[in-house]
């Protein structure tokens, strides 16, 4: 049976896509709910996906076997918690 459970981990500013391709390489589950917005510059409009929750990812882990996996993470700095205990 596996431990696995989702938590969430706060990014660099405007680095949740590097950090979880990052993740991602190390065979963690991520999830990133994206948004498509338009963005219009002086000469151009653009969609874009941006992240729903800026600096924040969810990962899917056994937190006792890969919870320092994820913090030696560049890009990621700590997991959100609650009470103490990863949220």
């Amino acid at each position: 049976m596996s431990n696995k459970q989702w938590y969430v981990v706060y990014t660099k500013p405007r680095g949740e896509k590097k950090a979880e391709m990052r993740l991602q390489e190390k065979g963690i589950e991520t999830f990133l709910p994206l948004q498509e917005v338009v963005k219009q510059w002086s000469d151009r409009k653009k969609k874009i996906q941006v992240p729903l929750f800026n600096s924040y990812l969810f990962v899917h882990i056994d937190l006792k076997k890969e919870h320092l996996s994820v913090l030696h993470t560049y890009g990621v700095v700590r997991f959100v918690r609650d009470l103490g205990a990863p949220a």
